[in-house]
């Protein structure tokens, strides 16, 4: 899946949960990639992607984005979270579940209470 493919998911407003996650897991390698890309568009596109998948962190609760940026930005280990929130690791997937489902929920504009 290549960046313009991603900027064009979140342009249309139909960001899948799948693609989400590949942008989390790969969020440092896009961010270079929005600096060191040779390509113009290229460069463009992941410079988008990233500042939209900062912006949807941000979005999230206090607790929920400290836990997204911690395994995604930051890939600090699952132990090293619980420990820092005193949590347990159900409640620590409970919160990044919630969290995907919270941001996919914000790009595709569905609102929940």
């Amino acid at each position: 899946m290549t960046t313009q493919e991603i900027n064009n998911q979140i342009r249309s407003g139909k960001l899948d949960k799948e693609t989400l996650l590949f942008v989390l897991k790969n969020i440092g390698a896009i961010e270079c990639q929005s600096y060191a890309a040779i390509n113009q568009e290229v460069k463009e596109a992941a410079k988008n992607v990233y500042q939209y998948v900062c912006c949807l962190l941000e979005m999230l609760p206090e607790q929920e984005a400290e836990i997204m940026r911690g395994l995604y930005k930051e890939k600090k280990t699952w132990s090293f979270i619980c420990d820092t929130l005193y949590i347990s690791k159900n409640t620590l997937a409970r919160y990044k579940d919630k969290a995907i489902q919270r941001m996919l929920d914000i790009a595709n504009g569905f609102e929940r209470s």
